[in-house]
């Protein structure tokens, strides 16, 4: 998006190099939540696209996007149905494609340049078994 050279780092490898100015530049906003919207019946998706734009509304970035980045990514969906439907897509679309993904801040990388990081929640995981649990299951299997 403008930025040339490596990634930047993520804010949790460089916490200890950067000043308190630096780290209160990071983008830090509340939206509302805009409606992901489906793709028009009337336009055809390959499913391989139609699977890509889905991901979006369940991907973190999409809390930002606005009616236009929507139709962005229906369009970007547009261009991958042709490129995947062409037996050889040209380069042209192929970066259209490319450059259309990192607007909408699709890879890890075009968001650390604006300076976005996405974290996922914790997953609520099963509580581990205890030793008191596993000696009663022995005991049910092994009879003594």
């Amino acid at each position: 998006m403008g930025q040339r050279g490596p990634v930047p780092k993520s804010i949790a490898e460089v916490i200890g190099h950067i000043t308190q100015r630096e780290r209160d530049q990071v983008l830090k906003i509340t939206v509302p939540q805009q409606a992901a919207p489906d793709v028009p019946p009337r336009i055809m998706v390959h499913p391989t696209a139609a699977r890509w734009y889905e991901s979006l509304k369940q991907s973190g970035q999409s809390q930002f996007y606005q009616p236009s980045d929507w139709a962005l990514a229906q369009w970007i969906a547009q261009l991958m149905t042709a490129a995947l439907l062409s037996p050889f897509p040209t380069g042209s679309i192929l970066q259209a494609i490319d450059r259309g993904m990192d607007k909408l801040l699709v890879s890890e990388a075009s968001r650390r340049r604006v300076g976005l990081e996405i974290t996922n929640a914790p997953v609520d995981e099963e509580p581990a078994l205890g030793i008191a649990a596993i000696s009663d299951y022995r005991r049910q299997l092994i009879p003594t």
